[in-house]
């Protein structure tokens, strides 16, 4: 039995992409495969990619045999995907942007999305950080109004926020429209 977290996110995804069956459908950073498999055992031709191994081999052991449209996983960077198939529909779903180059993930998945182009990405955002700051006044992190970044302080790594207009722009050079924002 799945829990109503799993159902009503793919439900969610479902309708936010408006989903068909014959839609080639690929999850970014898919993880253990949760939306993935869930969305196979619904009809719909999903397949994972994580950077991840280990997660990538839960995925493949959660896979339920159910035909033609059992998914395939991958091992990739979202920074420079190598995929075999091209999908016309894509989701980064509950996305973790740490030392991720925003620029170069949308350009590489930009190039395995065909017909219509429709990329989901469900994102952290500004006001989040500035709740955080406003409640944690001693935080390990520090944020870089230039670049719009959240940075640790001990392991140095960055996390993009972007603003509208700067997914606007990314989403544009690779011909990618941008429907609307929640």
């Amino acid at each position: 039995m799945k829990s109503a977290s799993i159902e009503t996110d793919v439900g969610l995804l479902i309708k936010a992409l408006d989903l068909k069956k014959d839609d080639r459908v690929l999850d970014i950073a898919c993880g253990q495969g949760r939306h993935t498999n869930y969305l196979a055992q619904r009809g719909y031709r999903a397949d994972g990619v994580d950077f991840s191994s280990y997660l990538i081999d839960l995925a493949q052991k959660e896979t339920l045999p159910n035909g033609k449209n059992n998914p395939k996983y991958f091992i990739g960077d979202v920074e420079n995907l190598d995929l075999k198939e091209k999908y016309t529909k894509a989701f980064w779903f509950f996305s973790d942007f740490a030392g991720i180059n925003l620029k170069s993930a949308i350009c590489s998945i930009g190039k395995y999305i065909i017909s219509g182009r429709n990329l989901l990405i469900d994102s952290d955002n500004l006001f989040r950080i500035i709740e955080y700051f406003y409640k944690n006044k001693k935080s390990k992190y520090k944020f870089d109004p230039k670049t719009f970044e959240l940075i640790d302080n001990n392991s140095k790594i960055h996390v993009p926020y972007p603003t509208y207009e700067m997914w606007q722009r990314m989403f544009f050079k690779n011909n990618f429209n941008i429907i609307s924002v929640l």
